[in-house]
């Protein structure tokens, strides 16, 4: 039996979520001017800090199609132990069904030594990957889904983050495209 036309739309509009392990405390963010340039070598957590326009599509190979068009917010976040992160907050228009609604979903990034590890909004660990790298890939395991991610940034300050989603009711890419607001 699938899942009813509007708890599958909650679950996109909701964005990527399942249980995992509870995330250490949030280190601090290195600062530094963000490097500029078509394929810029990414240097800290800082270089994404600010507004990005995002657009995001998901092809859906066990139902309907849908995108969304927003922004993407990294604030600099204290934390209690006086560490920085930065918080995450997507909004934007979901279309999805012929239906178009509002759609929000945050996170936290955090360095983590040379990496930059990516929390739920709850403090749970969700991946990390490494900034410096021009294709670095990653992986959730949220059995039995599995979620691929693979981040572009040979066009920076544009970029995109690749996912393929696949389960026992999920089957879907999503690429999402980050411009500098």
């Amino acid at each position: 039996m699938g899942e009813a036309p509007l708890e599958r739309l909650y679950a996109v509009s909701r964005g990527l979520y399942c249980l995992g392990a509870k995330a250490a405390r949030p280190q601090a963010v290195r600062a530094g001017p963000p490097p500029t340039g078509k394929g810029a070598r990414m240097r800290d957590l800082g270089s994404f800090e600010g507004d990005w326009r995002i657009e995001r599509r998901v092809a859906n190979a066990l139902g309907e199609d849908a995108r969304l068009e927003g922004l993407a917010r990294f604030c600099p976040l204290d934390t209690p132990s006086g560490g920085g992160a930065l918080e995450v907050t997507e909004t934007g228009t979901m279309q999805l069904a012929g239906q178009s609604f509002a759609a929000e979903r945050r996170y936290l990034w955090r360095t983590v030594g040379a990496r930059i590890a990516v929390d739920f909004d709850d403090g749970r660990f969700f991946h990390d990957f490494a900034p410096g790298e021009i294709s670095p890939e990653a992986r959730h395991d949220c059995a039995p889904d599995l979620y691929l991610v693979t981040y572009d940034f040979s066009r920076w300050p544009d970029w995109t983050a690749h996912w393929r989603v696949t389960g026992p009711r999920k089957d879907y890419g999503m690429q999402t495209r980050y411009t500098r607001a």
